[in-house]
C-alpha cells in the first residue's frame, strides 16, 4: 500500500498524473478564510492583495497545465510567487510594517535566485562529469 501511495503522490508532483478537481479546490477554504481574517487584521488593502495572490494561485492550480515543466522553463517568474505570498504570509502573522514585509519578501526571492542558480550550476557540472 505504502510504494502505490507513494508512487501516486510522486505522479501529482511530477507532472505525470493529473491532479484531481477536488484536490485544486480543497484550497478555495483557507483562501477565503485568510482573505477575510487580513481584512479583519490589516485593512481593506491588504486584503485585497490577499484575494489577488489567492486567486492567482488557485486560477494556476484549477487550469491544470504542468506546472512542473513552466516553473523548469522559467526559473525567475516562478521563484518570484515568493515575493507575494512572504509578504501576505508576514502580514498575517505578524505586526511588523508592510514595508519590512516586502522587504524581507524581496530579499527571500533574491536569496531563492542565488541558490537556484547555483543549484543548477551543481546538476549541469554532475551530467556533463565535472568537477
Amino acid at each position: 500500500m505504502r510504494g502505490r501511495t507513494a508512487s501516486y503522490l510522486r505522479g501529482l508532483f511530477t507532472g505525470e498524473r493529473p491532479v484531481p478537481l477536488w484536490m485544486k479546490l480543497i484550497l478555495v477554504v483557507p483562501a477565503i478564510t485568510t482573505t477575510i481574517e487580513l481584512h479583519e487584521r490589516r485593512g481593506l488593502a491588504l486584503a485585497v492583495v490577499g484575494a489577488l495572490m489567492w486567486g492567482a494561485l488557485l486560477a494556476a492550480m484549477v487550469r491544470g497545465t504542468d506546472m512542473t515543466a513552466w516553473s523548469r522553463a522559467h526559473p525567475v517568474v516562478d521563484s518570484a510567487v515568493m515575493v507575494p505570498v512572504t509578504f501576505v504570509a508576514l502580514a498575517y502573522l505578524t505586526h511588523l510594517a508592510l514595508g519590512w514585509c516586502a522587504l524581507i519578501g524581496v530579499a527571500l526571492w533574491l536569496v531563492a535566485l542565488v541558490l537556484g542558480r547555483w543549484r543548477r550550476r551543481v546538476v549541469y557540472r554532475g551530467r556533463a562529469g565535472i568537477g
